[in-house]
Order: structure tokens, then sequence, then C-alpha cells
């Protein structure tokens, strides 16, 4: 009875700090593969400088990655604190707790116990991210069954939904960073938007806003912006040299007009009209296309100069 009762509390005497933490976070996953991926993430942001104080004056921990995997194995599975870890614990990750060394001869300004909050900062923003994740992924998969519903019997235009939604979901799920998610997020709700809550009859309804895009999209011309060269995920994995295409686009038989043409209708009622919609689609869809962002983003947080000058009350204090 006493080894029950002990069994008992081990398994539910979780520590203040962790419960306060999965309030917000969810209980963690335990199983090796998610700690694994966890750990690649975790890393990799300490290595690329995301993080304050690592990285930079020269300070850079040389951090196993096998030690990260069992310090996480220590909090999600045998929900020890970091106190407790790093009194008792500590041979068993033995990287986390060695002071960087500077690249020249100052005195150290980052010790271990600065990197060890860092990894559990780094831990509650990745199961933020993967409740985030989960949460979209139930809602995408929701929409995404109500716009089939929608086009059942269109072939052509199912298949074009289900092969965006393919990709949206893959770019969901490599997705490392909240901005990432944005842009995964802008992508979907460009193609699937929400929609329209019901409103009571009884109080006054807005008026209805449509886009531009909505407009093309509701005439019919996505299935003509398609035709336009690559795919914008295509797009965007060439200009960032994910992937390097050497076969070239076969040109088409018929010219843009005579392909216009074919989807005139009573909003584009001739074929320069509907070059222009489908242009319009295009460039809409390249903007919100998560990798041709995530490239643009690199090349802007690379080279982007903040210039400031002081005012004068500025210059009589400096």
């Amino acid at each position: 009875m006493t080894e029950m009762m002990t069994s008992r509390i081990l398994d539910i005497d979780i520590p203040e700090r962790m419960q306060i933490f999965e309030e917000s976070t969810g209980p963690p996953p335990t199983d090796g593969s998610s700690i694994d991926d966890e750990s690649n993430w975790i890393c990799n942001q300490l290595k690329s400088g995301v993080v304050p104080l690592l990285g930079k004056d020269g300070h850079e921990p040389a951090i196993v990655k096998g030690d990260v995997v069992r310090f996480l194995e220590f909090m999600h599975v045998q929900k020890l604190d970091v106190p407790f870890i790093a009194m008792y614990r500590k041979g068993e990750c033995k990287s986390l707790f060695v002071d960087p060394e500077p690249q020249d001869d100052s005195k150290p300004t980052l010790t271990w116990h600065k990197v060890l909050w860092a990894i559990v900062e780094l831990d509650r923003k990745w199961l933020l991210l993967q409740k985030r994740k989960g949460a979209l992924e139930l809602d995408y998969n929701k929409r995404f069954e109500v716009k089939r519903s929608i086009y059942n019997d269109e072939e052509s235009r199912l298949h074009l939904i289900q092969k965006l939604f393919d990709s949206i979901a893959k770019s969901l799920k490599g997705a490392e960073s909240e901005l990432e998610i944005d842009d995964v997020d802008l992508k979907f709700n460009l193609h699937f938007p929400p929609a329209d809550d019901v409103v009571d009859e009884t109080r006054f309804k807005r008026p209805k806003r449509k886009s531009q895009y909505s407009v093309c999209c509701e005439s019919g011309l996505r299935e003509f912006a398609s035709k336009f060269g690559y795919s914008p995920e295509e797009f965007g994995l060439r200009i960032s040299l994910v992937q390097v295409r050497t076969d070239a686009l076969e040109d088409a038989k018929e010219t843009p007009e005579e392909v216009a043409s074919r989807f005139t209708c009573a909003m584009f009622e001739n074929p320069q009209a509907v070059l222009k919609g489908a242009t319009h689609m295009a460039a809409v869809e390249i903007s919100c296309e998560p990798c041709v962002r995530k490239h643009v983003r690199s090349i802007f947080m690379d080279n982007a100069v903040v210039s400031t000058y002081p005012t004068s009350d500025g210059n009589v204090a400096i």
C-alpha cells in the first residue's frame, strides 16, 4: 500500500513551476521523436543568435545536442525542475553546465545558468508553437472540407484546391517561428477565407467588402492565373535556391489573349480585362507565399539599416 501511494505521489507531484508552465503550453510530448525534433530546433536557435546574449561578444556555447535531449527528457518525462537537474543531474548533460569561453581575453559575461534558462525559454516557445500549429491544423481541415463540398462536382477546381491545401499543410508542418506560421495563415486565409458569421436579422448588417482578388476568384480566373509559369510556391523555392530546376517551362501554343478569351464573363468582358485580373491574382498569391516572404524577410534583416539623428533636445542632453 505504501509503495502504491509513493508511486502515486511521484506521478502527480509535479513542481509548481511546471504546473504553471503547462497551463499555457499544455502537456509536453514525451515521445523520442518529438523531443529529438525540439532539440534540433533549440540547437539551431542557439547557434543562430536569436537568443539575446548568446553568440554575441565572442561567446558561443559549445552545446552538445545529446545533452539537450537528456535535459528535455528530465523536464518532460521525469518532471524534474531546473534547480534539481542542476544539482543532481548535471553529470548527464555536462555541456549545459560549462561557462562559454570568450574568444578573446576578456572576462566571460555569459554563465552556464543563463544558457540553461535560455533553453527553458526556448522549450516554452517550441511548445507554444506546436500548440498553435495543432489548433490551426484542426481549423484548416474543417474549412477545407467545407470548401471541398462546395466544388465537389468540379473536378479541375477540386484538384487545384486539394493541391493548395496539401502545400499549405506542408508549410505549416515546417514552420519554425511565429512569423512563419503567420505567413502560412495568411496564405490559407487567402485561398480559404472564413465563412461569414451568421448575423441576427433584427440587427443591422454590415456591408460586405470584397477585394479585387475575391472578385477574380468568383469570376473563375484562378484556373487562368495558375497558367502563369511557375506556381507561387515553385517561384519561392527557386528564388531562395531551395530547389534548382534545370528544365525550362514549355511555351504554350496559344497566346495569352487567346487563352484569356475563354474566361471572359460579365465582370471581365474582354481578354485584356481577364489578363489584368489574372495578373493581379498572381501578384497577390506570390506576395502571400510563405517561402517568398521568408526569403524577402531574410534579405531585409541582413541588409536593412536604421538611421537616426538626435533632435535639438537630444543634442542638448548629449
